[in-house]
């Protein structure tokens, strides 16, 4: 699976039994910007920076901004729109989260 985006990329910190934990790092100045994780209540990888503690993003075709309450920690979970024709940093992570699910499906597919 590609993790080498232009501008970041994904590094694995962590194998859980069925999902794992990835660090999305800035190409240029290699900080750390967020965390790639699996989120039980959407059942899918998203991505949570630093910047936004209590918020987890999506990348998905809908907009929607919706409270979700996880052992009494209210986040604001959100599903982001994105242009997969963009040539930014947004792209970067859609295209690893989907590359991820489709990951995940052939895991699946092949255990059944």
């Amino acid at each position: 699976m590609r993790t080498q985006y232009k501008f970041m990329h994904f590094v694995k910190v962590e194998d859980k039994p069925k999902t794992s934990v990835w660090d999305c790092i800035n190409n240029r100045s290699e900080a750390t910007l967020g965390k790639i994780a699996w989120y039980p209540p959407w059942r899918q990888y998203v991505f949570g920076g630093f910047l936004f503690a209590n918020a987890v993003f999506s990348a998905c075709i809908s907009r929607t901004l919706r409270p979700r309450s996880d052992s009494g920690v209210r986040r604001l979970a959100i599903a982001v729109r994105y242009d997969p024709s963009a040539k930014d940093c947004l792209r970067d992570i859609a295209e690893f989260l989907d590359a991820l699910k489709a990951q995940r499906a052939e895991e699946k597919e092949s255990k059944q």
